[in-house]
């Protein structure tokens, strides 16, 4: 078993996160942009050839980070790390999560959307490797997961189940979701776009919200100030403010003509 960490940052190579013909998806904390995706990962290697059987993807979003990495007589695999999240999602065919409160602060009982947290938190996470079984939306599974047939009313998307409905929140596309009829390993456009969000650069945002740009996740952000998601006049791209045009990234008034 292999671990470690990935990122979509620009400065990392795409090689980075790519395993075989694998891509992992990138866990977005919200309020965060396309290039701030992260995600800590474990492979399973054969090794006789080093030929890769499989890999898990965990996060939250922000400062995901795997140090180190046991196992026990069971063959059981612990991942030793820390990360910044209020909500971390693990890797594994289930959808299991571990949400932390801090200050007293409450978290919603549903929901996927990592949140940054105050502070930075420990964790032992154990993968019940020594006990593979097959996921459970899937009917069938001989060879690999990519042949497998998935039960109806379910997706199964980079290796997790998802009922009919569930959303990709936790990897920036809250208007995305799991639509079986349509698509049963990929993600779908839901009834969100164009109603109550906007998928502009990668991700989706919700109506109202402001075009940002912000050169590190440890620096602030600068918004503009008429850019913004209006889904009811282009679901697909900014749209700006009336009297003002965009010149060099700078919010300009039109001059009276």
């Amino acid at each position: 078993m292999a671990t470690g960490r990935y990122s979509y940052s620009s400065k990392w190579p795409e090689s980075d996160r790519v395993f075989d013909s694998v891509m992992p998806p990138g866990y977005m904390r919200a309020d965060g942009l396309a290039w701030q995706k992260f995600g800590i990962y474990n492979a399973k290697l054969a090794a006789g050839t080093g030929a890769g059987a499989y890999v898990l993807h965990s996060g939250g979003g922000q400062s995901d980070r795997i140090y180190s990495m046991a196992s026990d007589s069971a063959g059981n695999i612990y991942n030793v790390g820390y990360m910044h999240n209020t909500v971390m999602n693990w890797g594994g065919s289930e959808n299991l999560q571990t949400k932390i409160i801090e200050i007293g602060d409450p978290i919603p009982e549903h929901g996927t959307a990592p949140m940054k947290a105050t502070e930075q938190h420990l964790y032992v996470a154990k993968l019940a490797t020594g006990t593979e079984s097959v996921p459970s939306c899937l009917a069938t599974c001989t060879a690999t997961t990519d042949t497998a047939t998935v039960t109806s009313g379910h997706c199964f998307i980079d290796g997790t189940c998802y009922a009919d409905g569930e959303t990709a929140e936790a990897f920036g596309l809250a208007c995305y979701v799991c639509n079986s009829t349509t698509s049963q390993t990929e993600w779908t456009p839901g009834s969100a776009v164009g109603t109550t969000h906007c998928f502009i650069d990668e991700i989706c945002w919700a109506a109202g919200k402001y075009l940002f740009l912000q050169p590190s996740t440890k620096r602030g952000k600068t918004y503009s100030n008429c850019q913004y998601c209006d889904p009811a006049a282009d679901a697909m791209a900014w749209t700006v403010t009336d009297g003002v045009e965009v010149v060099d990234d700078e919010c300009v008034s039109i001059a009276p003509s």
